[in-house]
């Protein structure tokens, strides 16, 4: 569970598990739209409830498939060793001061992803591998791109044309009263508070170096704020000519960044300026250069987890997911990855607002990466869990040795002092284990009858026999004398 880990466990800036308690900015700003791109806010020490916010769901799943894999150095396992494989004991601890041992679970994120105040920003967010290689789309997709991508930046000198990152009223080359600033303004009465630009940046790097070779040169801002990814950057917006999707320069003003002219005079407010000579009118939304497919964005699912062996339906809902540019439309689709593979699922129905879609029963179980994808423009990262299915296939209770035998897959592990959560019971009523793998488990009983009901509650899921997995068996009582 390191901060290295980057494919199990990169905890992103951007809340993709919805929109809890984030909404919809003024518009027009500031502040912007706070559901269409990173959102701008820090959690300066941060509670549990912090956490969840963004993280609530599918956790569980997502922890204990780490289960078998080697332990990265550093690591926020807190009894785990780096360069040994996780086991339930790296996570959790053992209380047997009573003489009878109690498996503790911890719920609160903290205790394993502490909080640093030197770092002010929830480091859990960029300490990973790609933040410091400030290679920023592996989470946030294409609201911003990689240094070190080939990405076009202008090589020409800064000129009128330019925006400028910090210029709101003063008579300079660049603008007159424009620039990142009008809109990405700090707003402590907005919840959560909205941060100004300066401020997130600051506190999300260590090194200023890594974001300035020369302090406020616009040139080292467009090595992550591109030209391709700001002009990208747009919501469907209430306009009712065209609810439903995207056209740039017809949307209503305040919605992203191309969608209306007053949006392009925000970064470029020189050329609202009539006193200006040539400027005014000079440009509108509908003719933004590099302008394509707009860039989707995910808020949540409806699942973080999904079975092994079933197709299962996964809603996804998001922004920006269809939309018009040049009279060509632009259709997301939903893609996972492994580290290795890359997937398109199976679409059932688009919004511009949702899509849905199947993943299918063939999907190996593990991690993967989901991200939307609409030409070649990538949203935000999210994580799910394809978990094993558990299985019943084969049922018998010996009488006279007293001992039920419970054959099947996907049962996992069970320490000791888990019996509240990992068990077996017949007919409702919990039996004494007394041996358990992933594929076989014995327990120790009185008797059973032909028609009991066994059911499996393991790690990541339950079974019953006659109701689940292999069904129920014929014989499920072996013994002379069934009771």
């Amino acid at each position: 569970m390191s901060g290295k880990t980057v494919y199990v466990f990169v905890f992103i800036l951007i809340c993709t598990i919805g929109p809890q308690n984030i909404t919809w900015g003024a518009v027009p700003p500031p502040p912007v739209n706070q559901l269409i791109g990173i959102v701008d806010t820090i959690r300066e020490n941060p509670v549990e409830a912090d956490c969840r916010a963004c993280h609530d769901s599918g956790l569980s799943d997502r922890h204990h498939l780490l289960y078998g894999m080697i332990i990265p150095d550093p690591t926020n396992a807190p009894f785990g060793t780096p360069g040994y494989p996780y086991g339930c004991l790296s996570c959790h601890a053992e209380d047997s001061s009573s003489g009878v041992i109690v498996f503790l679970v911890e719920r609160d994120c903290l205790a394993c992803h502490q909080y640093n105040p030197a770092y002010k920003l929830a480091t859990w967010h960029h300490v990973t591998d790609d933040a410091a290689e400030r290679h920023c789309s592996k989470c946030h997709g294409n609201v911003v791109q990689d240094f070190d991508d080939d990405h076009y930046i202008p090589d020409y000198d800064i000129s009128n044309v330019t925006p400028d990152s910090v210029c709101k009223t003063w008579d300079g080359p660049i603008c007159v009263s424009g620039g990142c600033y009008v809109c990405h303004t700090e707003d402590p009465t907005f919840v959560p508070e909205i941060a100004g630009y300066s401020e997130l940046h600051h506190k999300a790097y260590f090194n200023c170096n890594l974001c300035h070779t020369m302090h406020g040169n616009i040139r080292d801002c467009e090595s992550c704020h591109s030209v391709d990814s700001l002009h990208n950057i747009q919501a469907d917006s209430d306009n009712p000519a065209n609810i439903g999707t995207i056209i740039p320069g017809e949307e209503d003003l305040g919605w992203g960044h191309i969608g209306n002219g007053w949006d392009c005079f925000g970064c470029h407010e020189s050329f609202n300026d009539a006193s200006v000579s040539g400027n005014a009118g000079m440009f509108s939304a509908s003719s933004t250069p590099q302008t394509g497919a707009t860039i989707p964005y995910m808020y949540g699912m409806d699942t973080y987890s999904v079975t092994a062996g079933q197709d299962t339906v996964l809603n996804i809902s998001g922004s920006g997911l269809i939309n018009e540019t040049g009279g060509v439309t632009y259709l997301a689709e939903v893609v996972v990855e492994n580290g290795v593979d890359t997937l398109t699922l199976e679409q059932n129905s688009i919004t511009v607002n949702s899509i849905g879609v199947t993943v299918p029963s063939t999907l190996p179980v593990g991690l993967y990466d989901i991200r939307i994808r609409k030409d070649d423009k990538l949203s935000n990262k999210d994580i799910f869990a394809v978990i094993p299915e558990v299985i019943i296939s084969d049922v018998s209770c010996n009488r006279k040795k007293g001992v039920l035998m419970v054959n099947g897959s996907g049962f996992g592990e069970k320490p000791a002092g888990t019996d509240d959560y990992i068990n077996v019971q017949v007919n409702g009523q919990l039996v004494d284990i007394t041996f358990w793998t992933d594929t076989m488990i014995t327990a120790s009983v009185s008797g059973c009858r032909n028609d009991a009901e066994i059911t499996v509650n393991a790690l990541m899921g339950s079974a019953t026999s006659g109701t689940s997995g292999g069904g129920k068996p014929d014989k499920p009582c072996k013994g002379k004398k069934c009771n």
